[in-house]
């Protein structure tokens, strides 16, 4: 992410031999280390045994929010950390600056925006056991889970067997669109999930707040298509990026969404 002053800031994993810890860089706009960010431009966060961070998102405050997941050995949560912009953890968020979301045994997410009014959405994956399904969080500016949203701030989506959301991005409405694949046990097409702002399904977004669309060709042996990135138009079109397996090749893959 760029902030408004131009430095970069990175967030990703850091593993020191045994654990996994949340780490976030920033350097300035020639890309030396930023020596006002945490130490020596870096800020490590160690939540449990194995913490990634997935997403990054810059608020109007100039805080930082990080998500991904935290896992403890058994179960994986959504997990979310928010800095001030020296690189300190905030302690007006969460514990110490740390929010996990316990969903069902196996949470990761994968996307990360913030909405005008400063709350924090958060999308990707659950997994029950049997099937893995859309998830998204959605927290106020104090890392609470937001009680207006879905069912404790928790909306969750079963369009298939394996369904994932690795994007996500907030219209001018407040209406919360999600894009990734669905997984049918055979073959994997782009999927895009549309919410109003209390996490209900938008029914007129297709019919039911949910759109499959299949990228490759029908008659190919195996297709693989995964959207990967989202984008709001000007006019309110959607397009979403990826790529597209036709039993040969790995495409580019955009579809535009009225």
């Amino acid at each position: 992410a760029i902030q408004a002053d131009g430095k970069i800031v990175a967030a990703g994993y850091s593993f020191d031999g045994a654990n996994a810890d949340f780490a976030l860089v920033r350097c300035d706009e020639n890309g030396e280390p930023d020596p006002t960010f945490g130490t020596a431009g870096i800020l490590t966060v160690d939540i449990e045994i194995e913490d990634t961070a997935r997403a990054l998102a810059i608020q109007a405050d100039g805080k930082i929010v990080a998500a991904g997941y935290s896992f403890d050995g058994a179960n994986a949560d959504f997990a979310l950390v928010r800095c001030d912009e020296n690189g300190e953890p905030d302690p007006t968020f969460g514990a110490d600056g740390i929010v996990t979301v316990d969903i069902e045994t196996e949470d990761i997410a994968y996307a990360l925006a913030i909405q005008a009014d400063g709350k924090i959405v958060a999308a990707g994956s659950s997994r029950d056991g049997a099937n893995t399904n859309f998830a998204l969080v959605r927290c106020d500016e104090n890392g609470e889970p937001d009680q207006t949203f879905g069912t404790d701030g928790i909306v969750t989506v079963d369009i298939d067997t394996d369904d994932r959301a690795y994007a996500l991005a907030i219209q001018d409405d407040g209406k919360i669109v999600a894009a990734g694949y669905s997984f049918d046990g055979a073959n994997t097409d782009f999927a895009l999930v549309r919410c109003d702002e209390n996490g209900e399904p938008d029914q007129t977004f297709d019919t039911d707040g949910i759109v499959i669309t299949q990228v490759a060709s029908p008659v190919v042996l195996m297709r693989f298509d995964e959207a990967r990135a989202l984008a709001i138009q000007a006019d309110g079109k959607i397009i979403a990026a990826g790529k597209s397996y036709n039993s040969t090749d790995d495409d580019f893959a955009l579809v535009r969404y009225e």
